[in-house]
């Protein structure tokens, strides 16, 4: 079938239809009857010519193309109609929206170096979109929309495919990495990073695989140091490559495990240390090797009972050291000395022969005491009350069994002491026979010149008054080994 477009168009002539036709046999107009008459059918006849040559004519008729009078003949080209138009531009502008996006995608991926990880099928994309553009030009907006769009789709799976291309290759390197292979992890991340130049986590990567073979060097140096038993020079080098990589697994748990090792070495040592101190009787050093121990192992009920019973150990010596320390002073009758010792082993641990020695120091220390402070003070004795504990505490004195040199001295002096006490002394008062004179806790002696009386050995207070002058206050002691004088006389006018 031949393609209407392969002939040019053919303008129609132009027919006079408000004329009549003329005829062979003169050009002289008929009458208004005769007009009337023929006009129908000439109108008839000159639109069946016009339809002729517009519909048929065209048909039978081949263009003549090969000279200028062609061309200067050439009809202009028939108009869409406007349906056809309106068709057409929404076809064009549906086709510009998805060549816009289109293009955006180009932008984006080319930003996304698409060139190096998906070469195929971005070229494959951009043929199908200058298909669409062969299509445009000859004003084919339809299939060329269909071109662009297929274009748009095959953009849009190449940018679904980022994500899944980078978490291939972040893999790809971390396995690398693992495997020692530097080349293969440098080649993954410089892809990840041809893509995602901001990736952080493959920035780190290439960093990691820059290092690796100094690293992997310093791994198998310090397996060789450990091997050779220089578990020191082995920690040095693991940890320079932790140092170097710190995200390497390898280094980490190699030392890690070598760390654990010179625990558990050091923690053994400490505790071999510690029960070697106990059996020799050194709860001292045993308890500072525990301590240890539980520094390298705070968790270790091991550790712990080997401390306990170190301090078991302090303990029973500390109270054995202050048991022996508190019976000498008991020796040495330094009673209130052992007391406090005795006291302070019954405030650690219940020990009975603390509680015994506690209860016998007491009282011993409190006889001492009432003992010591009567001596201190026999003028005291001329008292009753005093006098009569003074001879109680003799009595217990006397009861005690075995008394050492010092109660046997308290004793002695004691008994020398009540009985000076008992025995009256000679004692002279003055006065001017006008003060009247009262001795406290004798009675009233009146006025004299010069009185003798017998006192008993003690503490006197006399007092004297007189009419007119200010009263005095004498205070005197009475010794058994001497003559006292005292004088008693108000001399003060008021």
């Amino acid at each position: 079938m031949v393609d209407d477009n392969d002939f040019k168009n053919i303008a129609p002539a132009d027919v006079d239809l408000t004329r009549p036709a003329s005829g062979a046999a003169g050009d002289k107009p008929d009458t208004i009857g005769n007009g009337n008459r023929w006009l129908l059918p000439s109108l008839i006849l000159a639109l069946l010519a016009v339809a002729a040559v517009i519909f048929i004519l065209p048909r039978y008729i081949q263009p003549d193309t090969t000279g200028p009078k062609a061309e200067r003949t050439a009809p202009a080209p028939v108009k869409e109609s406007p349906f056809r138009e309106a068709q057409l531009a929404k076809a064009r502008q549906n086709a510009q929206e998805v060549l816009a996006g289109v293009l955006e995608k180009q932008g984006f991926l080319e930003g996304k170096n698409v060139k190096e990880w998906g070469r195929e099928d971005y070229e494959r994309a951009l043929s199908l979109a200058a298909e669409g553009d062969a299509l445009y030009r000859k004003r084919e907006f339809g299939p060329a929309l269909d071109r662009y769009q297929a274009a748009d789709q095959a953009l849009a799976e190449l940018e679904n495919r980022i994500d899944r291309e980078v978490a291939t290759a972040l893999e790809r390197g971390q396995s690398a990495l693992a495997a020692g292979d530097a080349d293969r992890a440098t080649e993954a991340f410089q892809h990840v990073l041809a893509i995602e130049p901001d990736k952080e986590t493959a920035r780190k990567g290439l960093e990691r695989a820059r290092v690796l073979p100094a690293v992997r060097s310093l791994i198998a140096g310090a397996d060789s140091a450990r091997e050779a038993g220089d578990w020191q020079r082995a920690l040095e080098l693991y940890r320079e490559a932790r140092q170097r990589d710190p995200a390497n697994t390898e280094a980490d748990e190699k030392l890690a495990d070598l760390e654990q090792a010179i625990l558990d070495r050091d923690f053994a040592g400490a505790m071999s240390r510690g029960f070697s101190a106990l059996q020799a009787g050194r709860p001292e050093q045993a308890a500072d090797a525990f301590r240890a121990a539980l520094k390298l192992k705070s968790d270790s009920s091991e550790a712990r009972d080997g401390l306990n019973q170190a301090r078991n150990q302090l303990d029973q010596r500390w109270i054995r050291e202050r048991l022996a320390r508190a019976r000498d002073l008991e020796s040495r009758e330094q009673w209130s000395g052992a007391l406090d010792l005795y006291q302070q082993i019954l405030d650690r641990e219940s020990v009975m022969d603390a509680r015994i020695g506690l209860i016998r120091s007491r009282a011993r220390a409190e006889l001492d005491a009432g003992l010591e402070k009567t001596l201190a003070d026999p003028l005291r004795l001329g008292e009753p009350a005093v006098a009569r504990h003074a001879r109680q505490l003799l009595e217990d004195a006397r009861s005690i069994e075995n008394p050492g040199p010092r109660l046997a001295r308290q004793k002695q002096a004691l008994a020398d002491a009540l009985e000076s006490s008992a025995d009256p002394v000679p004692v002279t008062l003055h006065s001017d026979n006008k003060t009247r004179v009262t001795l406290l806790r004798v009675g009233k002696l009146g006025t004299f010149d010069t009185r003798r009386i017998a006192l008993k050995p003690g503490r006197y207070v006399a007092v004297g008054t007189r009419e007119g002058y200010r009263d005095v206050r004498v205070e005197f002691e009475v010794h058994s080994s001497e003559q006292t004088g005292v004088t008693i006389a108000c001399r003060e006018p008021v």
